[in-house]
């Protein structure tokens, strides 16, 4: 699931590379290699979530730093943060209602409906959820976006999802 650079630069940290480090293509020590950074090299930290344990330079941690381009290291290899990183699966995610819709209290056709979205609408995906089908302008689908506390759109009437969406209670 990654997430569009502009979804997270508000939510954005620095850090600093406490020495030469892998950078990583997942939060995992087996994940391939895409790089490396270099001890006191800066960092920007978009978002951070579990992975495998590292016990490196700042101590044993299951936490990882992603940073753009779905890059990862290791929260051990990183000091001097400055603010504190999101989790990744909590950054919401901005997609754009395809037509006029109903927005319901959960995801299904026959949950009342409590709003709507207009054609065009802009609105930001918290997580996903699986619920009734609808056969809707951009496919039958069987997912439903939370864009609210109570407030569910079927995924069919939104477009210009600018990432994957994260599932809801996951």
């Amino acid at each position: 699931s990654d997430v569009s650079v502009s979804d997270v630069t508000t939510y954005a940290v620095g850090g600093t590379a406490r020495q030469w480090v892998n950078v990583r293509s997942g939060p995992s020590t087996t994940a391939p290699s895409v790089g490396s950074l270099s001890g006191g090299q800066t960092v920007s930290i978009l978002c951070q979530e579990v992975g495998t344990n590292v016990n490196g330079p700042g101590g044993a941690t299951t936490l990882w730093d992603r940073m753009s381009g779905g890059r990862y290291v290791s929260h051990s290899y990183v000091k001097d943060v400055v603010g504190e990183p999101v989790k990744c699966d909590e950054i919401p995610v901005t997609a754009t209602a395809r037509q006029w819709v109903n927005v319901r209290s959960g995801p299904s056709t026959t949950a009342p409906p409590v709003g709507n979205l207009s054609a065009s609408q802009v609105v930001q995906i918290l997580c996903q959820e699986v619920g009734t089908t609808v056969a809707g302008p951009g496919g039958s689908t069987t997912l439903w976006d939370r864009i609210g506390e109570g407030r569910y759109v079927s995924h069919s009437y939104v477009t210009n999802v600018l990432s994957t969406p994260t599932k809801c209670n996951s």
